[in-house]
């Protein structure tokens, strides 16, 4: 929750809609300056269809702070209603994305072949490299925006949950190559958390990211977690959602993105 309300990324705009002294709505707008994109999220009291309100509220808001900014919202993929809602008001389906886990049972960490190594993120040398890599390894994904270091600095160490001691960084003969940063987000549900996991453009398609994804496991047992949970976009066109599923990863969860046209 602290997260939500200190922001993802540059700016966060926080209202709760009342009715009859009743919460029913409440409206959380992410603002990123350098995607120049708002990524707004709507949450609604059950039996109460003010969906509509708080969308129109939301773009207020955004109209007047940045109007020719993209917005992306996401919602619940069960939510017919909201769906319904930002269709009528010129919204169109961009992506479906995945919350998935899997259990912790006999893992341990991966042989590593030879010339390569992993070892855990150093704060004070490391960034640099993992800031490169982080930029080379998403370049090509959807919605990616180069970012300069100190912004993407202070985004990734500022961030909820974050666990250095679960971040780790591959090298082939001493180039890094690969990284995986794991989330104390989950830890109260007995449960690990891979943020993000990349792998160069150059080294994709080696099995590399598969290995990073075994050490994050393995950390996570060590740390006597039950389950390790993850996001992915299934629109991914890397080979990353086949990678979760052979490593026994499950969908428990979906919501889709949605984007104004204007």
């Amino acid at each position: 929750m602290r997260e939500i309300l200190n922001g993802y990324f540059s700016e966060v705009h926080s209202e709760l809609l009342i009715e009859d002294d009743i919460p029913v709505a409440f409206i959380n707008i992410h603002g990123d300056d350098v995607r120049k994109t708002y990524f707004p999220d709507i949450y609604v009291r059950p039996s109460h269809d003010v969906f509509d309100v708080a969308l129109t509220r939301l773009e207020e808001y955004i109209s007047k702070k940045n109007a020719q900014w993209t917005i992306l919202i996401g919602i619940n993929a069960r939510d017919d209603y909201a769906k319904k809602v930002l269709s009528q008001c010129n919204y169109q389906w961009i992506r479906k994305y995945w919350g998935m886990e899997a259990p912790l049972n006999d893992v341990l960490f991966p042989a590593l072949p030879t010339g390569l190594e992993v070892k855990v993120v150093d704060i004070e040398r490391n960034l640099h490299e993992w800031h490169q890599v982080h930029q080379d390894s998403f370049s090509e994904h959807f919605g990616f925006q180069p970012r300069p270091f100190e912004k993407w600095r202070d985004l990734f160490l500022s961030a909820e949950g974050f666990d250095p001691d679960g971040t780790f960084l591959l090298y082939e003969n001493g180039e890094c190559v690969g990284f995986v940063e794991s989330s104390n987000e989950k830890a109260h549900e007995n449960s690990g958390y891979i943020n993000m996991v990349g792998v160069r453009k150059s080294k994709q398609g080696m099995r590399y990211g598969t290995l990073l994804i075994q050490w994050a496991m393995a950390y996570a047992k060590r740390r006597n977690f039950s389950k390790i949970g993850l996001n992915v976009d299934t629109g991914n066109t890397t080979s990353a959602l086949n990678v979760y599923q052979r490593l026994g990863f499950r969908e428990i969860s979906s919501w889709e993105q949605f984007k104004k046209i204007l």
